[in-house]
């Protein structure tokens, strides 16, 4: 198990090692959880580099990649 520091300002123990964090244009943070660094790098890099028709249209205004502690 691993300790995450979300963007919300949460911690929180998950059985993985990394994570991608999507703020909503709500307001709200979506986690998306991976044991393994490639799957949350290709994660990462669709959100970063699609383009912002796709953020739009799943209303997606930041994406950050999160490692665990």
């Amino acid at each position: 198990m691993k300790t995450f520091n979300l963007p919300n300002g949460k911690t929180m123990s998950r059985d993985a090692t990394h994570c991608v964090a999507m703020l909503r244009g709500h307001g709200r943070w979506t986690h998306r959880w991976f044991k393994y660094l490639r799957g949350a790098e290709n994660e990462y890099r669709f959100w970063r580099d699609c383009g912002q028709h796709v953020r739009d249209y799943n209303d997606i205004d930041n994406v950050k990649l999160i490692k665990g502690n």
